[in-house]
């Protein structure tokens, strides 16, 4: 599935008027496969158990 979505992805971005040119942007393919919704769910849940959180600082 990578190569047809890679075709319609690349010219995206490098079109994209929020993506500034300063190097020469290259979208690829990953090898983390089927399993990379875990891996993005275990990501938000490592940050938002791990990082600061400033809004609990706050009075109620």
């Amino acid at each position: 599935m990578a190569e047809p979505f890679l075709a319609v992805i690349e010219p995206m971005v490098t079109s994209s008027p929020f993506v500034k040119a300063v190097h020469p942007t290259t979208v690829t393919s990953t090898c983390i496969g089927e399993h990379v919704a875990a891996v993005g769910a275990a990501c938000l849940v490592l940050d938002r158990t791990l990082s600061a959180q400033p809004g609990s600082l706050l009075l109620h």
